[in-house]
């Protein structure tokens, strides 16, 4: 699953002195369970990347258009 993180949020939890840069974000939650929320949003940008709207195309990164985006919460569950 795609999620996306927006300039405006980041600055919103940094003000609130939470660090959630990529590198950060990176560093905290790769090799764990996460659980998102935020905005789902089908992204009409990645329709021809994605498997569920352009079907065994050689260039397919992603398997669905739909995406978090932007994030407001994020938490480790394991």
């Amino acid at each position: 699953m795609i999620v996306e993180v927006t300039p405006r949020v980041r600055d919103r939890q940094r003000a609130r002195g939470i660090e959630w840069s990529t590198n950060t974000l990176k560093q905290q939650l790769t090799h764990h369970w996460v659980r998102f929320s935020g905005w789902l949003l089908f992204d009409t940008e990645h329709i021809p990347e994605a498997e569920n709207t352009n079907p065994g195309n050689r260039g397919n990164w992603r398997a669905t258009c739909t995406e978090i985006h932007p994030i407001f919460g994020i938490k480790v569950t394991r």
